[in-house]
């Protein structure tokens, strides 16, 4: 089993290790996913079409993941709600040590938390998770 410490290493940070060990910071990873949260847009610049930004929402699998060991749902990429009745345009992922990230759609949000202490978790943690709950928090608290 690999633990946090292995990612301390230069030769960790060079290697390409395909949907792992990516490093940012989160204002470049919510930056990046407000293409998806805005329509294909960041800023003056189209970079995705609308569709395919609707596209990422749509169910492409869902049952146990036996890694994970619980029910999931994946759109494009992303993680979806695992519970269809609860389900909108809201895609997520986390990542190893704690990282989170979530593309709101329908609030034209994007919302990322990347820890400078990595923790154990597979997706994300309870520290992106209290911030992430906040977030959801204030915004319904502006929409009263």
């Amino acid at each position: 089993r690999t633990s946090a410490l292995d990612s301390h290493t230069d030769g960790w940070r060079r290697a390409e290790i395909p949907a792992a060990n990516g490093h940012s910071n989160a204002r470049a990873v919510a930056k990046i996913h407000s293409a998806l949260a805005n329509g294909g847009r960041v800023g003056d610049v189209q970079l995705l079409s609308p569709e395919i930004c609707r596209s990422v929402m749509q169910t492409r699998i869902e049952g146990i993941d036996l890694v994970f060991g619980g029910p999931m749902a994946f759109g494009l990429g992303f993680g979806l709600h695992p519970v269809k009745a609860d389900r909108r345009n809201l895609c997520f992922w986390g990542g190893w040590g704690g990282s989170r990230a979530i593309i709101d759609q329908d609030n034209a949000l994007s919302f990322a938390y990347v820890m400078n202490k990595m923790a154990d978790g597979l997706l994300g943690d309870a520290r992106g998770d209290q911030l992430a709950r906040a977030t959801f928090m204030s915004l319904a608290a502006m929409s009263q």
